[in-house]
């Protein structure tokens, strides 16, 4: 088992496995903090990443090899209590859905609910814009594109936001407020870089902001809350030939159930 993976024998709460599916160290450090701030001591948050890919994914051809990754990080920790795919096109969450030992929650998932919550019209704000038939298949799963009035983007990609994000906070918060000023009653921050930017521009925008993170965190307490643990992963019975053994087994146990 992976070191990061031991639980402490003293700590008995909840452990809720973020994964990030690309492959920049500091982009799940950004996530972690962000989902540890919201947890407090109602879960214990592990941050992992994705051990190949893109270092910031940008297209759906990026997108579906870090739904791969993001399998092969939650077979690696079959002891979470929950899983949350930290990524805003959510990629490889249906699979894990059907294939991981525990509940499984996304970022641009538990995003919109929140922000269409109550009605509301919403916004979101993003980078890439390659991702936009990704980002209207998760809304309209949702059953909300009819309150989503604007999918507008920021200038910088996802490894400029993450190197310097404040040198992008004029141009974010301008954005949002024209966007509040449209009719926008709420707005969505879709990237992992954005965790944590309500505390940076909020008082400068009138609509609430959300990142995804948050929500994801409440979401997956949820989860943990109403659904009973998964049978642990097995021994394949079919050859699935190149996979890492825990992979293997993971998609083994989601066969059977």
């Amino acid at each position: 088992m992976p070191a990061s993976s031991r639980r402490s024998p003293r700590d008995d709460r909840p452990r809720i496995l973020l994964v990030n599916p690309n492959t920049s160290a500091s982009v799940t450090d950004l996530l972690a903090a962000e989902a540890r701030w919201r947890a407090g001591d109602r879960a214990e948050i592990v941050g992992v990443t994705a051990r190949f890919g893109a270092a910031g994914i940008e297209c759906l051809a990026e997108g579906a090899v870090a739904a791969h990754a993001a399998l092969d990080r939650v077979a690696e920790h079959p002891d979470a209590d929950a899983v949350i795919v930290a990524a805003f096109m959510d990629p490889g969450l249906e699979a894990l859905r059907e294939a991981a030992p525990m509940p499984a929650v996304g970022l641009a998932e538990s995003g919109v609910r929140a922000a269409a919550a109550g009605g509301r019209h919403f916004a979101i704000v993003s980078l890439a814009r390659k991702l936009a038939p990704a980002v209207h298949r998760v809304v309209g799963e949702c059953g909300v594109a009819d309150r989503l009035v604007a999918l507008r983007y920021v200038s910088g990609g996802v490894l400029a936001l993450a190197k310097d994000r404040a040198a992008f906070l004029e141009e974010i918060a301008g954005l949002a407020g024209r966007l509040a000023e449209e009719g926008a009653e709420a707005i969505l921050f879709g990237g992992a870089v954005f965790a944590g930017i309500g505390r940076d521009i909020g008082d400068r925008v009138p609509v609430p902001l959300f990142d995804g993170v948050g929500d994801a965190v409440e979401a997956a307490l949820a989860a943990i809350a109403a659904r009973p643990p998964r049978p642990a992963p097995r021994d394949p019975a079919k050859p699935y030939p190149g996979l890492p053994d825990a992979l293997a087994r993971m998609l083994a146990g989601g066969l059977a159930q």
